[in-house]
């Protein structure tokens, strides 16, 4: 079996059986993944390619140039919604029922095992977008 690239992220692999080859077969990979570490991949700011590094050096600038306090929250705030994307799907009916449910069991559990009055006022279910918002004024 050999294998061989014929452009960038494309690999053409041919078997051979009794020294007879086989048809060819093409395989695409993708070499910027969205599991890279430290938010090197689509959707971290920069232009996804690892080969470019325009997009680090100008989050390390904007890092590097913070003098406001130990945290940067407007940075922070900024990547962390460059990370979530544009691709917000809404929580359905079915989850939103699945946390209500969760809650109430919670709530039961500890309302056996504690002497504490119950604290639930209600329920909500966020997406990664509302909760990002709806949190980070308290970190």
């Amino acid at each position: 079996m050999t294998a061989q690239a014929s452009r960038p992220g494309v690999f053409a692999v041919r078997a051979t059986r009794n020294g007879r080859p086989r048809p060819r077969v093409t395989t695409t990979v993708n070499p910027v993944s969205s599991n890279l570490p430290f938010g090197f991949g689509p959707g971290s700011g920069g232009s996804g390619d690892p080969n470019d590094p325009l997009g680090l050096f100008a989050q390390l600038q904007q890092m590097l140039s913070w003098s406001g306090g130990p945290v940067n929250w407007n940075l922070a705030r900024q990547l962390a919604g460059t990370t979530l994307g544009s691709a917000s799907r809404e929580v359905s009916a079915a989850e939103r029922a699945a946390v209500a449910d969760a809650v109430r069991l919670a709530d039961h559990w500890l309302d056996e095992v504690t002497e504490l009055p119950s604290g639930v006022r209600g329920v909500e279910s966020w997406t990664r977008r509302e909760w990002l918002e709806k949190t980070l004024p308290n970190w």
